[in-house]
């Protein structure tokens, strides 16, 4: 099986380089997703974007999830909140269906809030299947694991899951409603 990534910013820090960033232009993005489609099973769509802080996916999110979904993205993971942001499937006009991750919130941070030290490995699989000489992938059992940021004095960085802490019923009302 064949995964394409594609990796696009919001914004960029460095306009005088332009080449460096995959800056987000919808028309762009919907152009090389349909390329990749040509030659590959599965397209990973990895988007910077959303506003930072904000639990809940913004109108525009929801719109470009959407939008490049329904050009073939089969998995969108959106980086750049900070926080967790809910994961769900987008049904396609296609009829088939797409994983969207709004934020995976922060890995590995040393920022001090409490929802900015939580992030979390989302895991999915993968099924391809082969009729009439057709092949299709399909999307299931998506699961979530929960991590969390520990440091001691700026330094023993350290990410685990969120599960074992025990403070965790604190740490997972942050996030039980995402």
């Amino acid at each position: 099986m064949l995964c394409l990534f594609l990796r696009y910013k919001w914004d960029s820090r460095s306009p005088s380089k332009p080449y460096l960033i995959n800056q987000i232009n919808t028309l762009q993005i919907k152009k090389e997703i349909q390329q990749a489609k040509q030659i590959a099973d599965v397209v990973v769509l990895s988007l910077h974007f959303g506003t930072e802080y904000e639990r809940l996916p913004n109108a525009e999110q929801v719109q470009l999830a959407k939008d490049f979904a329904n050009q073939g993205a089969d998995i969108i993971i959106g980086t750049h909140p900070h926080v967790l942001q809910p994961m769900t499937f987008i049904e396609r006009e296609d009829g088939q269906r797409s994983l969207v991750i709004y934020s995976l919130g922060n890995f590995l941070s040393a920022q001090d809030k409490l929802y900015t030290k939580i992030g979390g490995i989302a895991r999915i699989q993968v099924v391809k299947s082969t009729h009439h000489h057709k092949s299709r992938i399909s999307l299931q059992h998506p699961t979530f694991l929960p991590t969390y940021t520990t440091y001691h004095n700026w330094r023993d960085f350290r990410v685990i899951p969120l599960q074992p802490l025990a403070n965790r019923n604190m740490q997972y009302k942050e996030i039980q409603n995402i």
